[in-house]
């Protein structure tokens, strides 16, 4: 018997096809918000693309999925950015409300935000 503790955020969030999902009302939410969005201008559709499956890997291998994370790490990946404390809250937002969207409630979305949250000192440099 597999005891709840044993099952991995990965698998309680509906595996790869549920993470690809969020991630996908994520950046939509994102690129087209007022203040976040210049952070995608001038990005070719190959990019977006690029960058959505690297997001895609990145919250599946850190939420205990069998996906391998090719990319930089988040430090490097953001580096120069000039990311504020104030588009870390929009982005804050805009990832509640994916939950919310998603019904991902509880534990599963404390986990989340726990990950998220852990994230934040070396993305947002303006703090």
């Amino acid at each position: 018997m597999v005891l709840a503790s044993e099952i991995s955020l990965y698998e309680r969030l509906g595996g790869y096809d549920a993470i690809a999902e969020f991630v996908d009302e994520l950046l939509s939410r994102l690129q087209n918000d007022p203040e976040l969005g210049v952070y995608w201008k001038g990005h070719s559709r190959t990019s977006l693309r690029t960058e959505r499956q690297l997001t895609v890997d990145y919250l599946c291998e850190i939420s205990g999925g069998p996906v391998y994370y090719r990319g930089r790490d988040m430090k490097e990946a953001h580096d120069g950015l000039d990311i504020s404390e104030r588009d870390w809250g929009i982005f804050i937002k805009h990832f509640e409300d994916c939950l919310d969207s998603l019904d991902i409630h509880g534990k599963d979305r404390d986990d989340c935000m726990t990950i998220v949250e852990g994230i934040e000192n070396v993305i947002a440099e303006n703090r």
